[in-house]
């Protein structure tokens, strides 16, 4: 909750210096899909799946020269499928995008980031086991099609970091991290 409250502030934040800048601002929640991705548990290759979660997010972009470029923070949360355990991420990504019309009025577009990841491991909602930060790469794909003045969005998400670490608390176990979502927005 408290990361959804931050996400909130920062897109207020965002659209009130918005009239003095050529900014559009997107703000999106969706689904986490379920994969294998996780906790390292003994010999390598015997990873506990995950379970659906949920994803939320904001963004900033600005036009350059037919490209969008800006930033993107979001989290997820997925716990180990029939676990109260589970992993949470939140993330922050200089994103490059390239959009292309596909119809009168519906834009499509495809985009890579690059940023930092942090990656939690939890026991429940309440108890933390460790984490750590982490660089990390974004691939999107998304199509915006206008309501009104703005537009509404869905893109799919993929996300990863780049080496995957031990958190102490855990008595050293690995523990992986990347993320396939489908979200869906309100652009502004």
């Amino acid at each position: 909750m408290k990361h959804l409250i931050a996400a909130l502030l920062t897109t207020i934040a965002f659209a009130s210096s918005a009239s003095a800048q050529n900014f559009t601002y997107e703000i999106y929640g969706g689904y986490a899909f379920k994969d294998t991705s996780g906790l390292q548990h003994g010999t390598p290759g015997n990873d506990f799946p995950m379970a659906e979660g949920h994803a939320l997010g904001v963004g900033a972009y600005t036009d350059l020269a037919g490209f969008e470029v800006g930033a993107d923070f979001m989290i997820t949360d997925r716990r180990y499928a029939g676990y109260p355990t589970g992993v949470e991420s939140t993330s922050l990504m200089l994103n490059g995008r390239y959009p292309f019309q596909i119809a009168n009025g519906v834009t499509g577009y495809a985009g890579l980031g690059l940023g930092v990841i942090k990656v939690e491991y939890d026991n429940s909602d309440s108890e933390k086991y460790g984490y750590y930060n982490t660089p990390g790469g974004q691939i999107s794909l998304g199509v915006r099609l206008p309501l009104g003045a703005n537009e509404v969005l869905t893109e799919v998400k993929y996300q990863t970091v780049f080496k995957d670490k031990k958190i102490n608390a855990m008595e050293q176990k690995t523990q992986e991290y990347n993320s396939f979502s489908l979200v869906f927005g309100f652009r502004f």
